[in-house]
């Protein structure tokens, strides 16, 4: 019997076959061997706890931002990690510190072959941030007042400190009258070496500086010993026992 115009097209339903493949259950994802080399790296440095916990949280921070291998990391992901890191606001020694260690792991990486010798590190095109030049060292006249009365208090160290004072107030850093020997001193002109510059100036010293200075250097020779003034021993010498006669470092020229 035909059907007619009429009729209702009934629903086309697909019934599976029985004895068909199921569905496979979802296998889970490989173990991270990103966080695996993390890991191992941290084992063969050696660092303290403190220094390998710093580590690992900065490498981790960097593998959640780049999901890459660290075959497949590039310039450009590390120059967006440290954008990152900026707009974190972290400061410019704390973002070199987090690239630097980055650095380091790359080239673990490589000595355990890890990665590929003829490659370059990713970690190479990158430069540092660049870091404030720290204040100038100077001693301003107020500042220098105030020493010249506590000095007039002194007597076990007093002779040296006027000297260095007398030195300073010529303008010098206390990091380049740090590192003045005897032979600098002719007499009335300091051959001061400085260290940015990378070149030698004259300094000509006041009537009053050079008194100061010779009589430092006259006590200095009659105490002997180690304190004696051979052109090539340093200028200013620490007089505290446990580093009697050596060259005053930047920590004691914090009276």
């Amino acid at each position: 019997m035909n059907s007619s115009p009429s009729d209702p097209v009934l629903p086309i339903v697909i019934v599976p076959l029985e004895g068909g493949k199921e569905n496979e259950p979802r296998r889970s994802p490989p173990p991270e061997m990103r966080h695996r080399q993390i890991e191992e790296f941290l084992r063969q440095t050696g660092k303290s706890d403190n220094t390998q916990r710093t580590y690992r949280g900065q490498l981790v921070r960097f593998a959640a931002l780049c999901e890459k291998s660290w075959l497949d990391v590039t310039p450009s992901d590390i120059g967006k990690y440290r954008r990152e890191l900026k707009l974190k606001g972290l400061k410019a020694t704390s973002i070199n510190h987090a690239l630097n260690t980055l650095r380091s792991f790359y080239q673990w990486l490589r000595r355990s072959n890890g990665y590929p010798m003829n490659k370059p590190l990713p970690t190479d095109a990158i430069d540092l941030e660049r870091q404030p030049e720290p204040e100038a060292d100077h001693i301003d006249e107020e500042d220098l007042g105030q020493l010249w009365q506590v000095l007039e208090l002194e007597e076990e160290t007093a002779m040296r400190d006027r000297a260095i004072v007398a030195v300073l107030s010529h303008g010098l850093r206390a990091s380049e009258a740090s590192n003045l020997n005897v032979e600098h001193w002719n007499g009335k002109i300091l051959k001061v070496h400085r260290s940015k510059a990378q070149n030698v100036s004259e300094v000509r010293l006041s009537r009053e500086a050079r008194s100061h200075l010779n009589v430092y250097l006259e006590r200095r020779r009659l105490q002997g010993g180690v304190f004696e003034p051979v052109p090539e021993s340093a200028m200013f010498l620490a007089q505290d026992p446990w580093c009697l006669g050596k060259r005053l470092g930047y920590q004691g020229w914090r009276m």
